[in-house]
């Protein structure tokens, strides 16, 4: 595609006002050849009717109507990959960013080789349209970001942005996507945050119509994004994961195994082998699924990622048992010993399945 060809993704809810004056001031103001994504959560008033009537009469605006599927981030994320072009653009629908950084950030983007341009609220002590609540709520958030990202960002939360379709989906397997600040979710990412990024100031304008979708839930997503984003920085949240579905197959083994022994099935040694291999199997599904769903194996590769899986566990319990056994020889104590074997099958298991298992690098 050409490199003055842009995609330009604007979230939608509740928003009939305001879809007629987006559309017109786009064709009016930008400069580039361009597709307009209103990306819609199925709006209860006539929203999608405004962009439909629109959509008939210039095939550069369509529409993604979500059903069931609610959330900014999620919505930008669906226009981003459904878009065309290279270079994508955010905008919101709520008439607050200014049009003309639309050509701006292009220009910069193209001009400076940037993977993405943010349009910031407070870069060159721009004057902001927000409560003074808000205004601070966002200056706060944007230094507790910085703690993660250290990238001396003035705006990382702004809405506005640009960034090239190839690196957001080059990253998208790295997002939450939960949420309202996709652009926090990028930057904090580990392939965003060696990302080439540049600034502009952006006029942010009073609301034109419709509803704030800032609500307290918002605040506690972003927390809790913030707060996972944070311990990224120092444990994979894979790992994480890869730990507590592995600390669960215990209670599961010992369900089973109490099971069968109640029953009388089977010997303690072929109740012990079966269980074992119906805890690995649960434990391989959960991991390919939450895990690394990112990489998920499916059809013929699911079945030798199982057999990968389990050769690879069935040796770190003989390693968990030959570093126990050790330790205690050392004169730790029983417990001791065994959560250092534990934790160091746990690290076995976690590497080598991560590396070969989903071959995630």
């Amino acid at each position: 595609m050409p490199r003055n060809s842009i995609s330009i993704i604007c979230p939608t809810l509740n928003e009939q006002d305001n879809i007629g004056v987006i559309y017109e001031n786009i064709s009016l103001i930008v400069k580039y050849d361009w597709e307009l994504i209103f990306v819609d959560d199925h709006s209860s008033d006539s929203t999608r009717d405004n962009i439909e009537r629109i959509s008939r009469s210039d095939n550069r605006v369509r529409l993604i109507n979500r059903v069931g599927r609610r959330g900014l981030s999620s919505a930008v994320s669906e226009g981003f990959l459904s878009s065309i072009y290279d270079l994508c653009i955010v905008i919101d629908a709520d008439l607050q960013h200014d049009i003309n950084n639309i050509n701006t950030m292009t220009a910069m983007a193209i001009k400076k080789s940037l993977d993405l341009v943010i349009s910031s609220r407070f870069k060159n002590k721009q004057g902001v349209s927000l409560t003074l609540k808000r205004e601070k709520m966002s200056r706060l958030g944007n230094e507790l970001i910085d703690l993660i990202i250290k990238r001396h960002l003035s705006d990382p939360l702004s809405g506005c942005f640009l960034i090239k379709k190839d690196k957001y989906i080059s990253l998208h397997k790295e997002l939450f996507l939960s949420g309202f600040k996709i652009l926090f979710d990028i930057l904090s990412s580990k392939s965003g945050r060696r990302l080439r990024i540049g600034e502009i100031p952006i006029k942010f304008s009073q609301r034109h119509s419709g509803e704030s979708k800032l609500r307290k839930i918002i605040l506690i997503q972003f927390m809790w994004a913030f707060g996972l984003r944070y311990i990224e920085k120092y444990i994979p949240l894979t790992f994480i994961s890869f730990c507590l579905i592995g600390s669960t197959g215990y209670l599961l083994h010992f369900l089973i195994l109490s099971y069968f022994m109640d029953k009388a099935f089977f010997s303690f040694s072929a109740a012990q082998l079966l269980t074992s291999y119906i805890v690995m199997l649960n434990n391989f599904w959960l991991n390919n699924t939450y895990t690394f769903g990112f990489n998920k194996l499916q059809g013929i590769e699911f079945f030798f990622g199982l057999l990968k899986f389990m050769f690879f566990c069935s040796f770190g319990a003989f390693l968990s048992l030959a570093i126990g056994s050790f330790m205690l020889t050392l004169e730790f104590s029983p417990i001791l010993s065994g959560m250092l074997g534990a934790i160091s099958a746990s690290l076995w298991n976690y590497v080598l399945n991560d590396r070969f298992t989903w071959r995630n690098t």
